[in-house]
């Protein structure tokens, strides 16, 4: 049988997409599950029957993402809406533009403000159980939307089945082990980079709340966390929880910071840059009690920038956010 190598499973086009969707400096992908049943009108005009998503299928997606977290230089996390999310994931009955014989697809649509895919995956079974084959079409779907493509863009190509490469269309149960093949992670990895102590963009991921003077990643819990970046160019992320971030001085390229659902403070640091990807109005705040007396906001694609208007930047959030100032917190 024909060697296979990851270079014939990267896909530009795909892998450029999600890369717009994260925007630069980002490496935290949000995805979205649908969970409600009906009728349904895509971004692109088509019509769409979902399946809704058990709780079956959920867990399985769920996992997908748990699993692929620690292996490639993207962190996951689930939205419960699909504002701003990179990937929006369909379980289907049906799709006005799917021949009979389609099990699944990616649409990537652009707006104003953000580049994303829908991921649809055919219910088959009409129930509540997960099939083998389902699984397979769940995780080929999101290997697209992460940059992989049909290897040599042949997805029938009889030197490979599934066992060779999850992105082939020639599936085989019997050979199948439910995840992606090691050619297939290789390939991720080629994109993304690898995820380890010191990962492919050059960050340390640290396992507590306290970080060095290297370049770290920082996560929370689901508990309310006190997350310190200390030096370097980091990356927090708060997660669950009613969280108090404190980047630190940063380096080039500032800290990357995701607070992640629950009311949250950011504390910014004269010597440093944060990146907020997910400020919320009304339930986070930034304490800028250490900037300069005189701050100043104004917008620019998409984005809100605070200085002091000499040439100091202090914030980058995503979005245009309309502040309120009281004691020294913007709200």
């Amino acid at each position: 049988m024909q060697s296979i190598y990851p270079s014939y499973l990267i896909s530009d086009r795909f892998t450029t997409h999600t890369q717009w969707g994260l925007g630069p400096n980002n490496t935290l992908l949000n995805y979205y599950i649908h969970e409600d049943e009906g009728e349904r009108t895509g971004q692109d005009g088509y019509v769409y029957t979902s399946a809704g998503s058990s709780a079956e299928d959920q867990s399985f997606i769920d996992s997908v993402f748990a699993r692929l977290d620690p292996l490639i230089d993207i962190d996951f996390e689930r939205n419960d809406n699909n504002e701003g999310t990179i990937l929006d994931i369909y379980s289907v009955y049906s799709h006005q533009d799917w021949a009979n014989d389609t099990a699944g697809e990616v649409r990537d649509h652009d707006t104003e403000s953000l580049s994303y895919w829908d991921v649809f995956w055919k219910e088959s079974n009409n129930d509540a159980s997960l099939s083998t084959f389902e699984k397979y079409i769940i995780i080929h779907e999101i290997g697209h939307s992460l940059g992989l493509s049909h290897p040599l863009e042949q997805p029938r190509h009889p030197a490979w089945n599934s066992s060779d490469t999850v992105m082939s269309y020639n599936y085989d149960e019997a050979t199948w082990d439910g995840w992606y093949s090691e050619t297939d992670l290789e390939a991720l990895q080629t994109i993304w980079g690898e995820e380890s102590d010191f990962g492919g963009n050059g960050f340390q991921l640290i396992k507590q709340s306290l970080g060095s003077s290297s370049n770290d990643k920082i996560r929370g819990t689901r508990n309310n966390d006190d997350l310190y970046g200390e030096d370097g160019d980091d990356k927090l992320i708060g997660k669950r929880g009613d969280d108090w971030i404190y980047p630190g001085s940063s380096g080039q390229r500032g800290d990357i910071i995701k607070t992640g659902p629950g009311h949250d403070r950011v504390i910014a640091d004269p010597n440093g840059y944060a990146i907020i990807m997910d400020f919320e109005i009304g339930k986070d705040e930034i304490d800028v009690i250490d900037l300069p007396q005189k701050l100043f906001y104004e917008f620019d694609n998409g984005w809100t920038y605070i200085s002091d208007r000499k040439d100091n930047y202090y914030i980058e959030i995503k979005g245009e956010i309309e502040f309120f100032i009281e004691d020294r917190f913007l709200f």
